[in-house]
């Protein structure tokens, strides 16, 4: 029986697809060759992108005027958003305060001018996430230029400003990787390139802040303003509490979450991290009448009361820049960048018998 004409040509092409997959079997089967992977990761960011970021940010500065920052609406967040609302509510009351009195605000309790120009960026070179890069702002009214450090925590998130410290007198951000290649975001805990890991060093800072002979790893280069100025503070309220025989109690701790670690030109580290303080002030009242007074600036952070008749309890955030040498160095960690601001007080009066 003869094939039809439409079975020989089904045929015809099915021998023909055999012939063409055993002709490309013949030759050996393709190979892939994937690109080869970098030794290091490359940079998180290009210049466009860490100009668009800085952009809106700048923007969102320069509009915040008497309203304050925009909170989790904008490119604010974690310890940066909270001492710059703290800020805006210390200003206010101390304007409030002097208009009353018929006195000019003390300039020292104004809002901090905030760059929205910058000379440079340091881009991290990493793959993973959290990721976080530090801008270098120009000075504004002859003070000196501020770091911000802006983090993305995710892929798919923003980056916002979590931290910004102002740069101390005498001291300079050290040599840094090119932004177009990138500086090795290094884990807090590394221990083998440096001199000391970047939490033992922020623990340190915390330690001698709390008491100024603490036994720590490292010393530091200098006592910088924000240390200088705490213990001051300290002092003070001694004194003032001194003739109602109240206390003056304080402490300090490193908040590890959210400290970032890129690698300097040395090998060394330029740190960035978070110190939380508590200023803790009580007496026993001998008669009715005793108490002692808060600011008005600084009662604003809480419910507003200045009266206080058992305790008041001030909480501080602390920003901080550390560079910290790379191993085998023995120079000592330099404090580079500081910034502190009360955020929060908390008042307990003594109950009516």
């Amino acid at each position: 029986m003869k094939s039809t004409p439409s079975k020989a040509r089904g045929l015809t092409v099915a021998m023909l697809a055999i012939v063409l997959i055993a002709g490309g079997c013949a030759g050996g089967i393709p190979t892939v060759k994937p690109e080869p992977v970098p030794e290091e990761p490359p940079p998180a960011l290009v210049a466009s992108q860490t100009e668009r970021i800085l952009s809106e940010l700048g923007q969102e500065i320069a509009a915040q005027g008497e309203a304050g920052p925009a909170g989790g609406a904008g490119r604010m967040a974690g310890p940066a958003l909270a001492m710059r609302e703290a800020e805006y509510i210390y200003a206010r009351a101390e304007e409030e305060a002097a208009k009353d009195k018929g006195e000019e605000p003390n300039p020292a309790a104004s809002v901090v001018p905030m760059g929205t120009t910058f000379a440079g960026v340091i881009v991290p070179a990493t793959d993973t996430w959290p990721r976080s890069f530090v801008a270098v702002t120009e000075p504004v009214d002859a003070q000196a230029p501020l770091l911000y450090v802006l983090t993305q925590e995710n892929a798919l998130s923003q980056y916002k400003l979590t931290m910004w410290v102002r740069l101390i007198a005498k001291t300079a951000v050290p040599a840094m990787a090119p932004a177009e290649k990138g500086a090795a975001q290094l884990p807090i805990e590394r221990v083998d390139t440096l001199a000391i890991a970047p939490v033992a060093a922020l623990e340190a800072y915390a330690a001698v802040k709390e008491d100024p002979i603490a036994p720590v790893p490292m010393p530091f280069s200098q006592e910088d303003p924000v240390r200088a100025g705490w213990y001051q503070h300290i002092d003070g309220w001694g004194t003032a509490l001194a003739d109602i025989k109240g206390t003056v109690e304080h402490s300090s701790t490193a908040n590890l979450q959210g400290a970032v670690a890129l690698e300097t030109a040395d090998g060394g580290a330029l740190v960035f991290g978070t110190i939380s303080s508590q200023l803790d002030l009580s007496f026993k009242r001998s008669s009715a009448g005793e108490f002692f007074e808060l600011p008005e600036r600084m009662a604003a952070l809480g419910d507003g009361t200045t009266k206080v008749t058992k305790r008041a309890v001030v909480d501080f955030q602390q920003t901080v820049a550390l560079v910290i040498p790379p191993v085998g160095s023995t120079a000592p960690i330099e404090v580079i960048g500081a910034f502190q601001v009360p955020i929060k007080v908390t008042v307990t009066q003594e109950e009516k018998s």
